[in-house]
């Protein structure tokens, strides 16, 4: 009887991550990566902060991260505080606009166990601008690591990317910074932060055979 049981159980455990599998496969259809930088060049960000005595030092560095073997860089930025209220931003040089549906940001980022927190700052169809953790697998949004981790920034429902739930057009969402809170140290010793790849991940639904609500 007992034998029997563990088979019964076997089977049904089975059973249960083939349709896991099911569902994460029909998840993923229709979407793809989008690169929205390779995060190679400096001069590709406008390096903004808002407090003094930061020191920032924005630089390459050969790419050691075997996830983003196609890039020859990474980028590298050194940066000294000692305030609780520091932030560090990366602009943009061109406008970073994304086109469809937006569902994920994601940015590889080489931790240095530390409370440095990163966000996105992206602008929605409205107007309206949404500050976004990016976070690990487990949840957390800390840079409490050490080595590359691709960190993920998920598009709240709060995120406006239709003119109307049933027409077809959509009107692309722009992604504005990338925000560095920074640990608080007290001791003004130098923080580095390592980062490569930033992708969007787009929704490639087909609405060709929907009926457009625009008569």
């Amino acid at each position: 009887m007992i034998k029997i049981l563990i088979i019964l159980l076997t089977f049904i455990n089975i059973y249960a991550f083939a349709q896991n599998e099911t569902n994460q496969k029909d998840d993923n259809q229709g979407q793809k990566e989008y690169i929205l930088s390779a995060m190679e060049d400096p001069f590709d960000f406008h390096l903004r902060f808002f407090t003094e005595r930061i020191n920032p030092l924005f630089v390459r560095f050969k790419n050691n991260n075997n996830a983003t073997q196609d890039n020859k860089f990474v980028l590298a930025l050194r940066y000294i505080t000692s305030r609780s209220d520091s932030e560090i931003n990366l602009e943009p040089d061109k406008q970073m606009i994304i086109p469809g549906i937006v569902r994920s940001i994601s940015l590889w980022v080489d931790g240095r166990e530390t409370n440095t927190e990163v966000f996105v700052i992206l602008k929605d169809s409205s107007g309206t601008f949404h500050s976004i953790p990016f976070k690990a697998e487990d949840g957390s949004s800390k840079l409490n690591f050490l080595g590359w981790k691709k960190l993920t920034a998920y598009i709240p429902k709060s995120f406006v990317q239709k003119t109307h739930k049933f027409k077809k057009e959509t009107r692309d969402s722009e992604l504005i910074r990338i925000r560095i809170i920074p640990e608080h140290r007290i001791n003004h010793e130098p923080q580095y932060i390592y980062l490569s790849e930033l992708k969007a991940m787009i929704d490639e639904q087909s609405t060709s055979t929907t009926y457009d609500d625009n008569w």
